[in-house]
Parts: C-alpha cells; sequence; structure tokens
C-alpha cells in the first residue's frame, strides 16, 4: 500500500545515514494497509523487514499519545488526514458535564498534532493525502509553514528485496471446510484475516530468515487443514510456492 511503501523508502533512507526514525500514529492502528487498518506493532514489523538488519532497532512507531517528551532524529507522522486530526469520539456528547464542548475537543486536537510535529530533531514528514489533509496541516501551511516533497530519487524502494516472506492461506472453495475450520488455529499461529480480499484470506509476514517449509508443516493448523491453499510470496509479491492441502495432505501446486 502507499503508506507503507511512502515509510519504508524514508525509514531506510534515514537508517542507512545513522538516524533515528519514529513513525507516529494517532491510534494503534495504521490506516492505508492492506485490509482497511493493520495494527500498529504488526506495521512496524514489516517496516523493519525492510531496512537493513543492522539498522532495524532505529525504527520505532509508536502512538503520538505514548510518545510525548519523546524525541528523535526523523519524525514521521503516518496520517495527517481529516479522518484522524481531529479525531471526535461519536460520544463525546457525555463528556459535557466535564465542560467539553466541539471547540475544546477541536482544539486539544490541533495541540496533539502539534506536540507530534514538534518531536523531530532533524526532519518531519507528514504522510497526507490530497482532498483528504487535516485541516490543522492546511491551517499551518496557510500560515506560512513550508513543505517539500521527499526527494524519492535519494530514497530506493526498499534495500532487502527478498528479506520478507509472506505466507496466505485461502478457501479453495471446493470440498474439504476450507479456512473456516482451523480460523482459531491460523489466529493462534499469528494470521490475520483479511476478509476485504476477494477471495478473503488469512496472511502472516515473516522475516525470511525466520521461515521455512517444514516451519510451516509444523504449525498447528497444517496437519488438520482440508481445502485450502496456501501461497509463499516473497516482499514483492512474487510467489515463491504454492500448496494444495487436502485432509492434512499438501501437495505442491504448479
Amino acid at each position: 500500500d502507499l503508506v507503507m511503501a511512502a515509510c519504508v523508502r524514508v525509514a531506510a533512507a534515514a537508517t542507512a545515514g545513522g538516524l533515528e526514525v519514529a513513525f507516529l500514529s494517532r491510534t494503534n492502528r495504521v490506516p492505508g494497509s492492506e485490509g482497511g487498518s493493520e495494527e500498529l506493532e504488526e506495521w512496524l514489523e514489516r517496516v523493519r523487514g525492510q531496512v537493513e538488519l543492522e539498522h532495524a532497532e532505529r525504527v520505532e512507531a509508536s502512538t503520538v499519545h505514548q510518545f510525548k517528551g519523546l524525541e528523535r532524529d526523523v519524525v514521521v507522522i503516518v496520517d495527517a488526514v481529516a479522518g484522524r486530526y481531529p479525531l471526535i469520539h461519536p460520544d463525546w456528547v457525555f463528556g459535557r458535564i466535564h465542560g467539553d464542548t466541539p471547540e475544546s475537543l477541536v482544539e486539544e486536537e490541533r495541540l496533539l498534532l502539534y506536540v507530534a510535529m514538534t518531536r523531530a530533531s532533524e526532519m518531519l514528514v507528514l504522510v497526507t493525502e490530497d482532498g483528504f489533509r487535516s485541516p490543522f496541516v492546511e491551517e499551518a501551511m496557510a500560515e506560512g509553514m513550508t513543505a517539500w516533497p521527499p526527494d524519492w530519487e535519494r530514497m530506493p524502494c526498499r534495500l532487502r528485496e527478498g528479506s520478507g516472506i509472506v505466507v496466505r492461506v485461502a478457501g479453495l472453495g471446493r470440498g474439504g471446510t476450507g479456512t473456516f475450520g482451523i480460523k482459531d488455529l491460523l489466529k493462534a499461529s499469528g494470521y490475520k484475516y483479511r476478509p476485504v480480499r476477494k477471495p478473503p484470506f488469512w496472511e502472516k509476514h515473516l522475516r525470511g530468515e525466520a521461515f521455512s517449509v517444514d516451519g510451516l508443516l509444523g504449525e498447528n493448523w497444517a496437519g488438520v487443514a482440508d481445502g485450502v491453499e496456501v501461497v509463499v510470496l516473497n516482499d514483492v509479491g512474487e510467489t515463491r510456492s504454492r500448496f494444495v492441502v487436502t485432509a492434512g495432505e499438501w501437495r505442491e501446486a504448479v
């Protein structure tokens, strides 16, 4: 997805130059990810998986609230869009007893974004969307804040092509129980359900060195799966191998 692609390029270039990078999100879920949004920790692991191993620990991710009082060389606000700043909970009216008003809540949100923007000591990157920018970003630019697009030519798409592995498990739609019968086992093995894709599937991201076919066959669902297809891809979406599983029997498909 576009958010991930931009963030990987920034992280790879910055860490190669010896800088520390913090990605800040308004909530614990990052928007724009495959499936609509993704948990922050899982998202961070995917970013780290595209950075040189010796640089990966220079990359971190946090919610803005958790990052108050901290500072890093490079700060990337991954969701500077209208739906995140401001983020007003629909139940805000119940806070009236404490003096909350729409105006006071918007001001709190404006301050929160300002705090996030001042956490960078060297470079601040705002990831936003044309036509859907946060009104606070629009205000800041109207008041004189200058922004330059990153120099993408100096930021390669990835430094470690082939370093990431994606395992996808989907029902075949003919015979067997498909993924329904093993959904709890897949979840226990770290797979995430991607219902918005057609057909839907379960997916797990791994570093290349952490993956092996023997390890895959040893997962708790592998011996009981029936009527599923398992596809192993590299980090650029190319299929490395594909299996059809019937009654626990694995057959590599061409």
